[in-house]
């Protein structure tokens, strides 16, 4: 029998990841230092989604949701990509619904049945 063994993600874990990573600024969104980025993955775990709001590119917008295998860890995400002419910030809640939907099924198809998001 496979055993899985997941290191967990606390901030130890992240600041070592990024020790040599240099953040260079593309936009005026981009995250400058692992100091924002820890602050950025605070605000997805709570509100269990990100974005990237013109980070990378100006005029680009992105929204992710987990997918979780049988073991509830997060092994991927599923996201949609726009320009921000067509995005519109009402709309905000119904796209993140249909992502979760799909981060949903794809996680029960894998054997996780406790999605942390009601439909």
């Amino acid at each position: 029998m496979v055993k899985y063994y997941y290191q967990k993600r606390d901030e130890t874990f992240i600041r070592n990841a990024f020790i040599d990573v240099e953040f260079k600024k593309s936009t005026d969104n981009t995250l400058e230092n692992i100091e924002q980025l820890l602050e950025e993955l605070k605000k997805v775990k709570a509100q269990h989604y990100g974005e990237d709001n013109e980070e990378q590119e100006p005029g680009l917008r992105c929204i992710a949701t987990p997918v979780y295998d049988r073991f509830g860890t997060i092994i991927a995400g599923i996201s949609i990509s726009f320009p921000t002419i067509r995005f519109d910030e009402e709309s905000m809640s119904h796209y993140v619904d249909l992502l979760h939907q799909a981060g949903r099924k794809i996680s029960e198809e894998l054997g996780y049945k406790k999605y942390p998001i009601k439909e």
